[in-house]
């Protein structure tokens, strides 16, 4: 595999590990999908263009929020000149800020209830699996395990109970 190669294969990982985060992350400054949309395009485009820039091992997300901040400061110069609605410069600032430091409280969060999960037992690893990966209903669930859906109910809300609890517990909430 050539430079060039690893190199496209290298951007479109990162880009997909940090996608969802980086359109959270234009949703806290525009409240319009659409509008979310055409700045993640614009953003995508433009980090292609820059990815040769990135220094590989730093962090993606900072680079890629950074130039999403300045799109979506492009989309509000052309939204001022159809609006008369807008953000104080203070305000918008703020909310970036915010937003910057939920992504990164997202990331501790999601690495902390994986390592939580893998403390569970086989039998509750297997009840979330059923659940959320495969998708069942309880009712399936249910029928599957001959449990009664109470019973699969409770032990889904105990599950979650204790998930929350080691969660809370790992992440330092500040």
């Amino acid at each position: 595999m050539n430079e060039d190669s690893q190199r496209t294969e290298e951007f479109v990982r990162l880009l997909s590990s940090n996608r969802g985060r980086l359109y959270a992350y234009i949703m806290s400054f525009v409240a319009n999908h659409n509008d979310a949309d055409d700045i993640l395009q614009e953003t995508t485009t433009t980090m292609w263009r820059k990815f040769e820039q990135f220094e590989l091992g730093t962090d993606f997300l900072a680079w890629a929020a950074t130039i999403a901040y300045y799109k979506i400061l492009e989309h509000r110069k052309r939204a001022a000149k159809e609006s008369r609605l807008q953000f104080c410069d203070e305000l918008f600032e703020q909310i970036n800020l915010s937003s910057l430091k939920s992504c990164r409280d997202a990331d501790a969060y999601t690495a902390q209830l994986q390592e939580s999960i893998q403390t569970l037992s086989e039998k509750d690893k297997e009840l979330l699996r059923q659940r959320y990966w495969d998708q069942l209903s309880v009712n399936e669930i249910s029928k599957r395990t001959g449990k009664t859906v109470r019973a699969i109910y409770y032990n889904l809300g105990r599950i979650h109970s204790l998930l929350a609890k080691r969660v809370k517990r790992g992440v330092n909430w500040q």
